[in-house]
């Protein structure tokens, strides 16, 4: 008999490898085969982490010891997913506005990358748009932060909500936020654009303690750009866009 009160890896491997002794005896003297499952080998490496509910049974019963073994897999196979689920999730958190909800910095960085590497290869360009709140600053001075968070709240929901599946909308930090428009032409990215711009513009007026616009840059790429470069020339194109409305010109 073995003894259940010390179980380990190695009394755990044992055990199994005399159940499939026993199995396999069994089988040869009845004439059928009797086939070990696979995971069934990977339950002394779960037992050291598994609770008190799938210890080693105290005896070598085969059938009682592969019902452990069968139990302590499900047992390991049940902790990695939850892992798995912990390490997505502390993943998503590296790459997400926590404000927001949308792609952070560092998440948009990495898609545009992907982005462009993708048209380098000879998949289909697209366009940047770059775009910041005009009037956001007054917000924060006259209601506090507070408000001026539930501004960006409502505005990254907007943006984040009017946009296709193969796009992505980032708030880059402050009051600053940008899409990537996959596949898109110069003219069909400018209406989206505006759009949005006019979306922004209804919504802070009924929902904002202040009403706030939004000025935005786009710039069309096509794999041959940096995304050092592509940013500059989206935030240029921004501020032309910016002193175009301030001024009131067409």
């Amino acid at each position: 008999m073995l003894s259940s009160d010390r179980p380990s890896a190695t009394r755990s491997r044992t055990a199994i490898k005399r159940a499939a002794a026993a199995a396999g005896a069994d089988g040869a003297a009845t004439g059928n085969v009797v086939p070990l499952m696979p995971s069934v080998a990977i339950a002394a490496t779960a037992l050291t982490a598994a609770p008190s509910s799938t210890a080693l049974p105290g005896e070598t019963d085969p059938q009682h010891v592969v019902d452990w073994a069968l139990a302590a897999v499900a047992e390991a196979e049940r902790r990695v997913a939850a892992l798995e689920a912990r390490i997505s999730f502390l993943e998503s958190l590296s790459v997400t506005d926590e404000l927001t909800g949308l792609l952070n910095r560092r998440g948009f960085m990495t898609t545009l990358e992907r982005a462009l590497a993708a048209a380098r290869r000879g998949a289909p360009g697209g366009v940047l748009v770059l775009c910041d709140l005009d009037g956001f600053k007054s917000v924060n001075d006259r209601f506090g932060h507070a408000a001026g968070d539930e501004v960006l709240r409502r505005v990254g929901t907007l943006l984040g909500g009017r946009i296709r599946r193969c796009d992505a909308a980032a708030r880059l930090g402050g009051d600053e936020f940008t899409l990537l428009l996959a596949g898109a032409c110069p003219a069909g990215a400018r209406r989206k654009a505006e759009t949005l711009a006019r979306a922004v513009a209804e919504m802070t007026a009924r929902e904002a303690p202040a009403p706030v616009g939004l000025s935005f840059g786009a710039v069309p790429f096509t794999g041959g750009e940096s995304e050092a470069d592509l940013l500059k020339a989206a935030d240029m194109a921004m501020y032309v866009e910016k002193r175009r409305r301030m001024t009131g010109r067409a």
